[in-house]
């Protein structure tokens, strides 16, 4: 097993139906292991103060053919701070399908109307078993 921390940038999308970005690095010892890039979708929400939306991304060690990980999951947040947490299941991609082998949970600050090229943030802890 390993687990460590993981922290990057976190570009939210414009709105409900847009694509924003998370791209960061998973720490073991702090040392980076894999790269982490992932598309952010925003979902609609019932909830007007709210925002929410899905994650889909990748971990790659920069070794060989990748990826070597498959990330899925979601993100939910405040529609007036732009901070909120995150949370995905880590799946080891075969030639069958996705078998999930590990998680990773966190929080993300990208503040409305920060001026450019500032971008959010996001920090992470993660596990790996296989």
């Amino acid at each position: 097993m390993k687990r460590g921390a993981a922290a990057g940038d976190w570009t939210l999308p414009s709105g409900p139906g847009a694509f924003g970005s998370a791209h960061g690095f998973l720490y073991f010892k702090n040392t980076p292991v894999y790269d982490f890039s992932a598309v952010l979708e925003e979902l609609a929400s019932p909830c007007l103060s709210c925002r929410e939306g899905t994650l889909d991304g990748v971990l790659d060690d920069g070794v060989g053919p990748g990826p070597d990980y498959v990330v899925r999951g979601e993100w939910l947040g405040s529609f007036f701070t732009g901070e909120g947490t995150w949370k995905a299941t880590i799946f080891q991609p075969t030639p069958t399908g996705l078998v999930p082998v590990g998680r990773m949970r966190g929080r993300y600050d990208d503040p409305p109307n920060s001026p450019l090229p500032v971008l959010g943030t996001f920090q992470a802890r993660w596990t790996i078993c296989n």
